[in-house]
């Protein structure tokens, strides 16, 4: 089984061969889009920060199952513009898609 990623009205999460793990919405203080630059090539990667209020953190990356539809969620439910993966790949860096005031419950 490969992990996915993906978002629902209650937060978001990821499913693996151990089971669901997440946060709610009401538990995370916000969601970026981060570029790392990858050894030996510096290959960008993207992946998702979601910060929970606890200070604990998922970092959610581009290889698993259904990022682009958690993306492109959780900036809709965030009222923002959803990000272009591959102009954030050639950009780098990390772009906020939102705070805990516009997903939070």
């Amino acid at each position: 089984m490969t992990d996915r990623v993906f978002v629902d009205g209650n937060g978001i999460w990821i499913e693996g061969v151990h089971g669901v793990v997440g946060y709610p919405w009401a538990e995370i203080m916000d969601v970026g889009m981060c570029v790392l630059a990858l050894p030996p090539d510096d290959q960008p990667f993207l992946y998702l920060d979601v910060s929970h209020s606890s200070g604990e953190f998922l970092e959610l990356n581009e290889d698993l199952d259904g990022f682009p539809e958690a993306v492109r969620a959780v900036a809709e439910r965030a009222g923002r513009p959803v990000p272009e993966l591959d102009e954030l790949r050639r950009a780098g860096g990390c772009v906020e898609i939102c705070r805990a005031r516009t997903v939070g419950g």
